[in-house]
């Protein structure tokens, strides 16, 4: 039996390229997405090509090339470059163009702004085909490698230990300098000494760098990365990237890359997602969150904005599994609000003058709550409740209240919280473990921003793609996009009416014309 032959490679096809892409391809949902948006208004350059000179590429055009490339896992601008020559996809959505690496790079990094307002504008389109609940969100970071190595991240003990290590390296050569004998032999010597003291001046460099700064770690290649825990005890150079995600869907809502870990992030990541669900100050949703972001002031903030805050509380340090039967924790003396004062479970009275004083080195101030050291000596757990002179001592934070009411709210809607992993880690784990998208290819936080937001653009698309069909997103973005010249047209007519009202009857065109 003979072998299938294929076509002879001489043979002459004539064929379109809009008959090679189909109704349902996802390259047209993208080419409906680019072409309904306002990239100058978006800060996007050349929109407009100017008289003179060589004609740039459009916006449009660049900015559906990333948008493709990162939906298919290609997101450097070499090989993107390569796929514009080889690709049909993409020889119909940029209509044959086919542009050089650099002019891609050179889009991607002069846009981040931009790129970051396209990915809000998608969200919004989202919020109008009602895809987004808006009722229960969940928040979560994950760590992006950064284009900087743990060896080019450096602190103030990295750098004393290195330091360390040439001073005995020098040391040790004037100790073999003594010795030697030969004029040859002094000559390598002084060469290697030149050489350990130009390598330690570079880490004195480094530590002028530090204490210029004001900071605990400097990193030479990407200077906005940061050294960050990964997981245990495993530290890599990086972001964290914070997103918020809507449970109906599990849609990406807000997103922004960060160089401090969560302990901070709970408050700005609520104020920046209400701005863009265009929220009103009394309008609020419920927010889950891990135990990373439970922090008494970012509770309190929430609750001041109207949102629900589900943070799991943290367990008790190792050193309070040990307390003994006759021992007590501060959650076992019970507080009363009206007096503003502590019972221990001997019945004692903790009572505080009523000042605030910061806690250490933290961003928050405490109550000191005292029964006394007479009360306390002759109390029978005294010894084991408390071995202080003066006695037990509670301390009430000034966002106590928002902390006690998050954990009555966790442990009494505990279905409600085990959710959240559901909802915020399956969009980390579709762009980090399916598209192998686990660091970024930029430097500096602001073209990070820039890269995330097209990260979960793309993320975005291909779940509203799947809710909706290719198909049914097209159609939604033709009514969105008529929808939006309708009320343009609304407007601009009422501006010709406030400004020729004796003109009511003549055409719009005429109107802006005139």
């Amino acid at each position: 039996m003979a072998h299938q032959n294929g076509t002879d490679r001489h043979q002459v096809f004539f064929f379109s390229l809009e008959d090679q892409i189909g109704s349902d391809h996802p390259a047209r949902a993208i080419d409906a997405f680019v072409d309904c948006l306002d990239l100058s208004a978006l800060g996007f350059q050349k929109t407009q090509a100017k008289r003179t000179g060589s004609p740039p590429f459009h916006p449009g055009d660049l900015l559906k090339l990333y948008i493709y490339g990162y939906l298919n896992k290609v997101r450097s601008s070499r090989g993107l470059a390569r796929e514009c020559e080889r690709n049909v996809e993409l020889w119909w959505l940029l209509k044959g163009l086919r542009p050089k690496y650099r002019t891609i790079a050179a889009f991607r990094a002069d846009h981040p702004t931009a790129l970051q307002g396209v990915f809000r504008q998608f969200v919004a389109l989202l919020d109008q085909l009602n895809l987004l609940g808006k009722e229960i969100l969940a928040l979560d970071g994950s760590k992006f490698r950064a284009q900087n190595s743990k060896k080019n991240n450096y602190n103030q003990k990295k750098i004393d230990r290195h330091k360390a290590y040439y001073d005995d390296l020098i040391k040790g050569y004037f100790q073999a300098l003594e010795q030697a004998d030969e004029w040859a032999d002094k000559k390598e010597i002084h060469q290697q000494i030149d050489h350990a003291e130009a390598r330690r001046s570079k880490y004195e460099e480094l530590e002028e760098q530090l204490a210029e700064q004001q900071t605990d770690q400097l990193s030479t290649v990407d200077e906005d990365s940061r050294a960050m825990i990964v997981r245990r005890q495993i530290v890599e150079v990086g972001y964290n990237v914070q997103a918020v995600v809507d449970a109906e869907h599990n849609l990406v809502v807000s997103c922004e890359a960060t160089q401090h870990n969560d302990t901070h992030a709970l408050g700005k990541m609520v104020r920046q997602t209400k701005e863009q669900l265009e929220l009103q100050e009394e309008e609020g949703f419920d927010l889950l969150a891990d135990k990373g972001y439970h922090t008494g002031r970012e509770l309190a903030e929430c609750e001041a904005q109207g949102v629900v805050p589900y943070v799991a509380p943290p367990k008790h340090s190792q050193s309070n599994k040990g307390v003994p039967a006759a021992g007590y924790r501060s959650s076992d003396f019970a507080y009363y609000a009206d007096r503003d004062a502590y019972v221990c479970p001997q019945g004692y009275w903790l009572t505080t003058t009523g000042t605030l004083t910061t806690k250490g080195k933290h961003d928050y101030r405490v109550k000191t709550y005292k029964a006394g050291a007479k009360r306390c000596r002759s109390c029978p757990a005294f010894g084991r409740c408390t071995t202080a002179k003066n006695g037990r001592v509670i301390e009430r934070s000034e966002y106590q209240d928002a902390i006690e009411r998050n954990a009555e709210r966790v442990n009494r809607k505990q279905e409600l919280y085990r959710r959240r992993q559901a909802i915020v880690e399956h969009p980390f784990g579709t762009i980090k473990r399916g598209w192998g998208y686990d660091h970024t290819l930029l430097k500096g936080l602001q073209k990070v921003n820039g890269e995330t937001a097209l990260i979960f653009l793309s993320y975005n698309l291909r779940r509203s793609m799947s809710i909706l069909g290719v198909t049914g997103l097209i159609e939604a973005l033709k009514r969105a996009f008529l929808a939006f010249l309708r009320r343009w047209r609304s407007v601009a007519q009422e501006i010709c009416n406030l400004y020729h009202p004796s003109l009511r009857a003549i055409s719009l065109a005429a109107c802006l014309n005139h």
